[in-house]
């Protein structure tokens, strides 16, 4: 069974409704940011923190979890420079008590979805903690006989402008960013990479599904682009449109 934290999200929900065709998954997540409707009706869904220790630490006690994704890292630019504390408290503190729940408890295969927003020197406080996570997460992989993967990947500005209201004035000013990825590639690039993690082939792994490292990742992973910067809009609008509740 697989736990994905953070699965109500835009990201996170297209991973489990793929995950769901393989098996049952269980959801964990605060709806801060993510949709209570966005997630499949088949996967189990529990509302919590990341860094309430004790309910992470019942859900591994209840259900036959092997591998955890994590997508709980909140990314808000503004909120992040107006709150650092929070934002500290639930990326680099929440991930932490993850990491010590998960060792606790013996489950040994995480995944860490990595987005990144598009640089900026407003960026440099959430690009600091995503380091910071990323460098915790291989330190106890190296340290408890875990595994771990990373998957690297931008997410534009655009599509949080495009659900604001205005989509079609943001495709024309997006069309040159070749580092976003249609959210359906990126989920399926999760689910690829998991299914390396689970057959044991790494201790610890990052990937980049930038178009500078795509290659390689597309030789590793059986992975590939292929739809446009358009089409990731416009899954975003209509991800946002239909999953309001």
């Amino acid at each position: 069974m697989i736990l994905v934290v953070g699965g109500a999200g835009f990201v996170g929900s297209h991973v489990v409704n793929l995950l769901l065709e393989k098996g049952p998954v269980v959801v964990y997540d605060n709806l801060s940011t993510g949709h209570r409707g966005a997630v499949d009706e088949r996967a189990i869904f529990i509302e919590g923190e990341l860094s309430d220790q004790q309910r992470l630490t019942q859900i591994f006690t209840l259900f036959p979890v092997h591998a955890v994704i994590h997508f709980a890292a909140s990314d808000s630019v503004n909120e992040a420079m107006g709150n650092p504390e929070y934002y500290y408290e639930n990326n680099v503190g929440g991930t932490l008590a993850l990491l010590k729940v998960m060792r606790a408890c013996r489950v040994k295969n995480i995944m860490l979805s990595s987005a990144v927003m598009a640089s900026s020197e407003k960026n440099e406080l959430l690009q600091g903690q995503k380091c910071m996570i990323e460098q915790m997460l291989e330190a106890y992989t190296k340290a408890y006989d875990m595994n771990g993967t990373v998957l690297r990947y931008c997410k534009s500005t655009c599509v949080q402008a495009s659900v604001s209201g205005n989509p079609e004035a943001v495709v024309s000013e997006s069309t040159g960013n070749q580092g976003l990825k249609n959210v359906a590639e990126v989920a399926n690039a999760h689910v690829s990479a998991l299914e390396a993690l689970e057959r044991g082939e790494l201790a610890f792994k990052m990937y980049d599904l930038s178009a500078v490292s795509s290659k390689n990742t597309q030789q590793e992973l059986d992975w590939q682009a292929e739809r446009n910067v358009h089409e990731m809009i416009e899954d975003a609008w209509n991800w946002h449109e239909n999953s309001k509740c």
